[in-house]
C-alpha cells in the first residue's frame, strides 16, 4: 500500500545512494554504474544509476527530469503524462505512459520513434 512520504523516508532514500550492500552491479562504464536490488514481497527490482554530468548542475538536472512539458522534448518513449493530484508539497500522484519493448517489437511506434530506435538507419 502506498503512503505519503515523510522526512525519514527521504533520509532513507539519500542513504541508498552510497550504500551498496545488497545491490548487484549490472553495468559499469566510465562514468555510469547501474545497480539493481530485489524488493521483498515484490516482483520488481529497485534500480539505481550513478552517473556524473560535469557540465550540468544538480538543480538543472532536477528541473529537466521533473518538468512535465519539457519531458515531451527529451523523452522519446513517453506517450502521455499528467498530474493526478497533489497530496502535499513533497508528494503528488501522477500518470506516465511509455512505449515499452513489446510495443516497439510489435511495430507500434510512431515513425519518429522508430527512427530514434534505429539511428543507424538514418540517412
Amino acid at each position: 500500500m502506498a503512503r505519503i512520504a515523510e522526512d525519514s523516508d527521504f533520509d532513507a532514500l539519500k542513504r541508498l545512494v552510497d550504500d551498496h550492500d545488497g545491490w548487484t552491479l549490472e553495468l559499469a562504464k566510465s562514468d555510469t554504474q547501474v545497480y539493481t536490488r530485489p524488493v521483498p514481497g515484490c516482483n520488481f527490482n529497485m534500480v539505481k544509476i550513478h552517473t556524473e554530468f560535469g557540465d550540468v548542475t544538480a538543480d538543472t538536472l532536477f528541473d529537466v527530469l521533473h518538468d512535465p512539458d519539457y519531458r515531451k522534448v527529451w523523452d522519446s518513449h513517453m506517450l502521455a503524462s499528467h498530474e493526478i493530484g497533489v497530496l502535499n508539497v513533497n508528494n503528488d500522484v501522477g500518470y506516465y505512459a511509455n512505449v515499452g519493448p513489446a510495443a516497439a517489437a510489435a511495430g507500434k511506434l510512431s515513425p519518429e520513434q522508430q527512427q530514434q530506435e534505429r539511428p543507424e538507419q538514418q540517412q
